[in-house]
């Protein structure tokens, strides 16, 4: 029996060392993976350190945990250069096995430091957050039942020191909220 105990005890350890190590070796294949898919749905630049990103599976088990800090979204064409988005620290928990064996996305938690969001909307209704590239693989038909089979829920967030403005320009609207602490759930 001391013999097993030891035996499993080694095990345990042997298991939490690989959890806490693993992803730091894939690292550059995330941040790769990341890139590919990025540049063929975002037309928007993306402010990504590799050096910046975390991914831990130890800290909320059986949750997986992204963090990176400095992430951003820089506008192009009409808004070349204009920021839409950005955050000192972003952070992500995710059910790992809902990742792996559910359809739906189900993220537990979302973590937003020090968020800038500017929306900005032009009298001809162009919104700056409006970047994603429409695949040559969408119809008209397939678009509304790709919707209903996609779902996502967000358990809880918190955004801490936000400044977001909102400028819609149709509607002659413009709102700043500075210092913006909020949590929330849904």
């Amino acid at each position: 029996m001391k013999k097993f105990l030891i035996f499993f005890s080694a095990f345990i350890l042997l298991v939490v060392i690989v959890l806490a190590v693993a992803p730091s070796f894939y690292k550059d294949d995330i941040k790769a993976l990341i890139d590919k898919e990025l540049a063929k749905t975002v037309d928007a630049d993306i402010l990504f350190d590799i050096d910046k990103f975390s991914l831990s599976l130890l800290s909320n088990f059986p949750s997986v945990t992204a963090s990176v800090e400095q992430f951003g979204i820089i506008g192009r064409k009409k808004f070349a250069g204009e920021l839409l988005f950005a955050v000192n620290k972003l952070e992500v928990e995710v059910d790992l096995f809902k990742i792996l064996f559910d359809d739906q996305v189900r993220i537990q938690g979302i973590y937003l430091n020090q968020p800038q969001i500017f929306i900005k909307v032009l009298e001809d209704g162009t919104a700056n957050y409006d970047i994603m590239i429409e695949s040559e693989e969408a119809t008209e038909e397939a678009a509304p039942e790709a919707e209903e089979d996609f779902q996502i829920g967000i358990d809880h967030w918190e955004l801490q020191e936000g400044h977001i403005i909102y400028d819609d320009a149709t509607l002659a609207t413009y709102l700043e909220l500075k210092e913006l602490d909020h949590t929330g759930k849904g």
